[in-house]
């Protein structure tokens, strides 16, 4: 039995769909996941050097954003949209899946499209707040729409809604106490920007840090994951500004950082929120400026509990940034009462309840819901 997955270029995407994808074939023995990605998440994924365990069963197709109506680029989103279809169709035929899911991006759109053609059972996981554009195009007419956020309010619009919670790469790992892996004991903090790297957060934190003094630069240890592209100038700052710090453009390793973490500054994915509320770290949360206030939207949830703090990308909120540095140096015992804010604070899948959705729309008598899922409608 086959099912097939498509998913995202980024992160926030892709780990979701991998996650959801082992759990099905775990759980399952006669069944194969076949995964739809953009050429570009191919050529990210080898440089990454996941295992060939996490892209068995890939399909490439040619990868299409979205630039605007007007936009010049519409002609080749148009006709790069129709090609997919086209190959979805093809593929379709040739695997014959029981179920298509789909974790966001434009490419899910004709795949999805083309199970709905074929009268195949469809899902789609929404892992944001807010929904992005393709999954709201899609939720009308899906099967099953999967929440990551209780919250979410666009799920009124869909006839079948279940909150599941996101799924993270580490949710079904066990790991070890986290107060036996520091690595000193200085302030521990980890900088990263998601699956992209983040050349603004980048900037704004080293502009904060010029503005502690000695001693307070002296007490922190940072580990930074830049981005490639800002790799060797980050190292030069952290440099000139004395600060003890690692460096690096991308980790594979991301348990053992989160575990050594007494804070995170980073973006808001979706992915990353979930990633720290599993971790319980306090958080500062500099959400992306140009993703359509979907972080922001992600940062509140957390803000608003007081598990974290949220601060917006800008020259004018870098003394914001300082002060909250300056704060957490000097009494590093705020950081626990935030630890126990973030629990219970969001939903973290480790996958059985999204694979139960899904097979339940493969046969409605397999279906176990766990106990801690919510359906949204009552028509599920």
């Amino acid at each position: 039995m086959n099912i097939l997955v498509v998913t995202g270029r980024t992160g926030g995407h892709f780990y979701p769909a991998l996650q959801f994808s082992e759990v099905m074939e775990r759980k399952n023995s006669d069944l194969v996941v076949h995964k739809i990605l953009s050429e570009r998440v191919a050529t990210e994924l080898l440089e990454n050097q996941l295992s060939d365990n996490d892209i068995k069963n890939c399909h490439v197709f040619p990868y299409f954003a979205w630039k605007g109506l007007f936009s010049l680029h519409f002609f080749v989103f148009s006709t790069s949209l129709i090609r997919a279809f086209f190959l979805s169709l093809k593929l379709i035929n040739e695997i014959k899946p029981k179920l298509v899911v789909g974790f966001g991006s434009y490419l899910s759109f004709p795949v999805l499209l083309a199970a709905r053609l074929k009268k195949i059972p469809t899902l789609i996981h929404e892992q944001n707040m807010v929904m992005g554009r393709a999954n709201r195009l899609l939720s009308g007419w899906v099967d099953c729409v999967a929440l990551s956020f209780r919250q979410t309010s666009s799920f009124k619009s869909v006839s079948k809604a279940v909150w599941t919670g996101n799924l993270i790469r580490f949710s079904s790992q066990a790991f070890p106490n986290k107060s036996s892996s520091k690595r000193n004991q200085k302030l521990n903090i980890l900088v990263m920007g998601g699956s992209q790297g983040a050349r603004g957060l980048n900037r704004m934190l080293l502009k904060a840090l010029t503005q502690l003094g000695s001693i307070e630069r002296r007490s922190i240890h940072v580990t930074h994951i830049s981005g490639p592209s800002d790799l060797d100038a980050v190292k030069t700052e952290y440099s000139n500004l004395a600060v003890n710090a690692e460096v690096l453009s991308y980790s594979n390793g991301m348990s053992k950082l989160y575990l050594e973490a007494d804070m995170v500054i980073s973006r808001a994915g979706a992915g990353t929120l979930f990633e720290l509320v599993h971790f319980k770290i306090p958080s500062i949360l500099i959400p992306y400026p140009y993703a359509k206030a979907h972080q922001l939207e992600n940062a509140i949830v957390l803000a608003e509990r007081k598990a974290a703090w949220c601060i917006e990308e800008s020259d004018t909120k870098i003394q914001e940034l300082v002060d909250i540095l300056k704060s957490v140096i000097q009494d590093p015992q705020q950081l626990m009462q935030m630890k126990k804010n973030i629990a219970n604070s969001l939903k973290v899948d480790d996958g059985d309840t999204l694979s139960e959705c899904a097979l339940g729309l493969i046969d409605p008598k397999l279906v176990r819901l766990p106990k801690d899922s919510e359906v949204l409608s009552n028509n599920f």
